[in-house]
């Protein structure tokens, strides 16, 4: 009976980090969305309120896009990153050797 406290005791700890884990990448997550919804209004002031250019040229809609495009590569090529990292994290390195070595020998 103590044994099984005490063992409940111990992975207490563990759940509270888990739990705090998982807070911090759903509030990254959203901070990412929220990031990402706000790059086209802010390439448009960029270009448009804060350089002062026309919205009719060709050559502000052309900076317009630009911001707008670098600004949603970056975001898109950081949760890829992340996204990858989180499921490699998952397997060891023995577990993709026997997996791909299962695949290549069947």
């Amino acid at each position: 009976m103590q044994q099984e406290i005490s063992s409940q005791l111990e992975t207490l700890p563990a759940r509270k980090q888990d739990l705090k884990a998982f807070l911090i990448v759903g509030l990254a997550a959203i901070l990412w969305l929220a990031a990402y919804k706000v790059i086209q209004p802010f390439a448009s002031w960029l270009s448009y309120g804060l350089l002062g250019l026309s919205p009719a040229s060709h050559l502000s809609s052309s900076l317009a896009f630009f911001f707008y495009d670098v600004l949603k590569i970056i975001l898109l090529l950081g949760g890829m990153i992340f996204a990858i990292t989180l499921l490699r994290s998952f397997y060891s390195a023995e577990k993709t050797r026997t997996w791909l070595g299962g695949k290549l020998n069947g």
